[in-house]
């Protein structure tokens, strides 16, 4: 079974920008490389390739690997559109005008969601919280 995550950041007018991904969303997994590996640059590079299978460090593979979903390049994110060739339209980014967490978490198990200062914060039940700070549950206002 997968771990199911939307992963995005805040717009400075304060909209939220947003992909879903399918796999390993766990903070573990997911939520270590947002941390380690993506600034709000990046992120916003990661939203417009648009859903993901799995999220990993690196966001192009390397050289003429032919990386798509049966070949995955080790490290290199694997997106339904460039990777898998899905075409439909819920495989590109969506834009939620002001962000609603409970409307969020009735998809997924996990929000991701980076702010215009680069602090990484993931859902934790009713509220958001800073990555860092997953495990000592502190409220964060967004």
């Amino acid at each position: 079974m997968s771990t199911r995550a939307y992963v995005g950041y805040l717009t400075k007018s304060g909209s939220f920008k947003y992909i879903y991904s399918h796999n390993d969303n766990y903070p573990s997994g997911t939520g270590q490389i947002l941390l380690d590996h993506y600034d709000l640059k990046k992120t916003r590079k990661l939203i417009k390739l648009g859903s993901a299978s799995v999220i990993e460090k690196n966001l192009d593979p390397m050289g003429n690997s032919g990386h798509n979903f049966e070949n995955r390049q080790a490290g290199v994110c694997v997106f339904y559109h460039r990777d898998r060739g899905e075409k439909k339209v819920d495989t590109k980014a969506s834009t939620m005008k002001t962000f609603d967490l409970g409307m969020l978490l009735d998809g997924v198990d996990y929000v991701y969601l980076i702010d215009q200062q680069g602090h990484w914060f993931i859902s934790d039940g009713d509220k958001m919280v800073f990555l860092t700070d997953a495990r000592t549950k502190k409220i964060v206002k967004i």
